[in-house]
């Protein structure tokens, strides 16, 4: 199953664990990179791939 979830916080608060997530490295609230931070605390297997809109 597909979910869309547009924020670090809401995916943390989503109390699921994730197979795949593609953070965006300055998504709104907290960002991707934070967000792979606490996922990797809460040691989740979680697969990150890194997405960004900016070209920097």
């Amino acid at each position: 199953m597909c979910r869309i979830i547009r924020d670090g916080d809401a995916l943390l608060a989503a109390g699921k664990q994730f197979d795949l997530v593609f953070p965006d490295i300055q998504m709104e609230g907290t960002d991707g990179i934070e967000t792979a931070k606490m996922l990797r605390q809460r040691d989740e297997d979680t697969i990150l791939i890194f997405i960004t809109g900016i070209r920097e």
